[in-house]
């Protein structure tokens, strides 16, 4: 049986992320991406690897196009459960496929959110991304 709930993929701090306000098809999770220090070649072309036992996630999404008004309230609800508001730092649970479970870990939200208004009313839909620290 699944651990998938149902009810959401994402939650930022408390919020849920609404599986309506998410574009079907668009969810990516990228689990624990190993990082290297110092990994090199040597003169043989041999890889040579320093794996760090600290791996990041990348969680990325696109939402449905938008009102202004439900918007401001997902920004808002997003903005809310900042950690830390410069950093964008945020307590993300989110749906691991892999492990078939849910994992928590400490993101932030890069670069700038771009947004694209179809007209006065209505705004694009856009990507927002993830990055565990």
């Amino acid at each position: 049986m699944s651990s998938f709930n149902g009810s959401y993929l994402l939650k930022v701090g408390s919020y849920a992320i609404p599986l309506k306000l998410m574009k079907y098809g668009s969810y990516q999770s990228s689990p624990a991406q190993r990082q290297d220090l110092d990994s090199y070649r040597d003169a043989n072309g041999v890889l040579h690897r320093t794996v760090l036992t600290h791996t990041a996630s990348k969680v990325e999404f696109e939402t449905t196009p938008m009102s202004e008004h439900d918007f401001r309230g997902f920004m808002d609800s997003i903005v809310a459960q900042y950690i830390n508001g410069p950093e964008r730092k945020v307590t993300l649970t989110y749906y691991e496929e892999e492990y078939d479970r849910y994992v928590t870990g400490t993101f932030y939200i890069p670069g700038t959110i771009t947004i694209t208004w179809l007209n006065k009313e209505i705004i694009d839909s856009f990507r927002l991304a993830f990055i565990e620290y």
